[in-house]
């Protein structure tokens, strides 16, 4: 006997990957739809009209940290959040960072007038979802900023009788920081190094010796929930000249710098 019950057409793979990138497209703490711009670190996006709130895209490496700004023409611009759309789960450690110095200036030169500043666990797809301050007002001319903040440089206390990690918070807020460091010898990579606060105008050495095994040597990175600018960070050496007492003379400073002045 035939069969007339007609066969059901399958719907092409093209369809479903459509159709998972609208289940996944929202940060699972937020309601609104995901803008289709994207951010790129270092440089400013500018939109030039739509609704608020909006969620713009940001590519981010993990165990990084970051400071998005923001300004709009016609109203001020506060920050939701940041959630990971993908992969879909953890969060970002997040600071509203508006009022800290140093600010960005956008091109038209205005000054951002909303900032958020956070740290990524893995490395995903972010969205980072602005409001407008008046209820039901939309953006014009919506400038956003984001920038690493990581600061990179490396260690070697092969290299001299002591290495101490100095860190400075130039900024006017307490800065939370977070060090790691590789060791080359092991291949280890990411090992906490050492997490700490800073207030304005605090400095902290870091003796790198007593943490690291001897003849060790690797990189070192440094993340911080400050805004771009706000951080300072080197490795500086130095040779003992005498144990009793001990004293010991500067031979060489090396500055960290961010990835984009590498």
């Amino acid at each position: 006997m035939k069969n007339n019950i007609p066969k059901t057409k399958s719907l092409p793979l093209i369809f479903w990957a459509f159709l998972l990138s609208l289940l996944v497209a929202t940060p699972h703490c937020y309601s609104q739809s995901l803008d289709v711009i994207s951010l790129v670190a270092g440089r400013e996006t500018v939109v030039s009209s739509g609704a608020s709130p909006r969620t713009l895209r940001l590519s981010a490496s993990g165990l990084r940290s970051y400071c998005c700004g923001a300004t709009a023409d016609n109203t001020a611009v506060e920050h939701v959040g940041v959630g990971i759309v993908q992969p879909p789960s953890g969060v970002g450690v997040q600071t509203f960072r508006g009022s800290v110095e140093p600010r960005i200036t956008f091109e038209n030169n205005t000054v951002e007038a909303a900032r958020l500043c956070f740290e990524t666990p893995s490395d995903a797809l972010l969205g980072m979802t602005l409001q407008a301050a008046g209820d039901g007002t939309s953006f014009e001319n919506l400038r956003v900023r984001c920038d690493e903040t990581s600061l990179y440089g490396g260690y070697n206390v092969a290299a001299a009788d002591l290495n101490f990690l100095e860190l400075s918070n130039i900024a006017d807020a307490n800065i939370n920081i977070t060090v790691r460091f590789g060791n080359s010898r092991t291949g280890d990579t990411d090992i906490v190094f050492r997490q700490l606060t800073l207030g304005p105008s605090q400095r902290a050495d870091l003796d790198i010796h007593s943490n690291v095994e001897t003849g060790s040597f690797g990189a070192m990175r440094v993340t911080h929930d400050g805004p771009l600018g706000s951080m300072t960070a080197s490795v500086s050496q130095y040779k003992i000249t005498s144990t009793t007492p001990l004293n010991f003379d500067l031979i060489g400073r090396v500055p960290f710098s961010t990835r984009d002045k590498e």
